[in-house]
């Protein structure tokens, strides 16, 4: 695919090119139970990526390593991986895409506990979708998130104590 250094959106959506052996994204598989592109690092003016329904195998941390790879940060402003085979943990890096607006997991196999550092430095969240995954949302009850003009949150079938009180002062919800 040559240099793509400079490209800043990639929507691969509902891929239905689905030969095991096609290869996108220099040498990384994409479809049909492909994995996620190891060359995200080369990606470094990416601001957004929908790698949506397609299937996808492994760990999100292996998206967060390419990206946080690059030099000066990544402008990711939106990230879609939501209806794949992604599995294990949502690692706490996710808290560093400063720049991230909308951020769609939802519909994977994600399991494990999200607490207040996956949410750090995401002071732009307008949207966050984590539903159907197991996980744990353990917020303190004293927490206030660093994002203040958030308009949508799915936490649906997430395992949520309680109804949080950072929601109540959310007026954009």
């Amino acid at each position: 695919m040559g240099d793509l250094c400079n490209l800043t959106e990639i929507d691969l959506s509902y891929n239905k090119h689905h030969r095991k052996d096609s290869r996108e994204l220099g040498e990384a598989r994409l479809a049909a139970g492909g994995q996620i592109p190891r060359t995200m690092s080369d990606l470094c003016n990416l601001t957004e990526l929908n790698l949506s329904q397609n299937k996808i195998d492994g760990e999100l941390t292996d998206l967060l390593d390419g990206l946080s790879s690059c030099a000066q940060g990544t402008p990711l402003s939106s990230l879609n991986v939501q209806g794949n085979n992604l599995s294990g943990s949502i690692p706490t890096r996710l808290g560093k895409l400063s720049q991230i607006q909308n951020l769609y997991l939802s519909s994977n196999s994600f399991q494990g506990d999200i607490n207040e550092t996956h949410f750090s430095n995401l002071t732009n969240l307008y949207l966050l979708n984590i539903s159907s995954n197991s996980l744990n949302v353990m917020l303190s009850s004293d927490w206030i998130p660093p994002f203040t003009h958030v308009f949508y949150i799915d936490m649906s079938y997430c395992h949520l104590p309680a109804f949080p009180n950072w929601g109540r002062n959310q007026t954009s919800l």
